[in-house]
């Protein structure tokens, strides 16, 4: 199950592109929950590498973007702090509004 750390509007286009949503209220424990950008989950939807800047995607440009090494930094899209320390044009959401999460279970 797919949770958000801030209330959305049902039917958000940006979270549902057809059909109707449901909006559940849930109380599930910190512990019980992986949260990830939004934003940057969409880096490994496009087998894309999570960069800190602009010198570090072309680094990976120079290298025709090696897989190995790309996968290697989408540990990143869990490290709130890392993705919060890069520079503004490449900064995570820091109100939380595009951070999701998933829980294995609801009780």
């Amino acid at each position: 199950m797919w949770v958000w750390k801030r209330r959305v509007k049902r039917n958000e286009p940006a979270l549902l592109s057809s059909g109707r949503g449901v909006i559940l209220t849930l109380d599930i424990p910190e512990e019980d929950i992986l949260w990830s950008s939004f934003d940057e989950w969409h880096s490994i939807l496009y087998r894309s590498p999570i960069v800190y800047d602009e010198a570090e995607w072309f680094e990976f440009e120079k290298k025709d973007f090696p897989k190995d090494e790309v996968e290697a930094t989408w540990e990143r899209l869990f490290d709130y702090d890392w993705l919060a320390s890069r520079p503004a044009d490449w900064k995570v959401d820091e109100k939380h509004e595009w951070w999701q999460g998933v829980t294995p279970r609801i009780r």
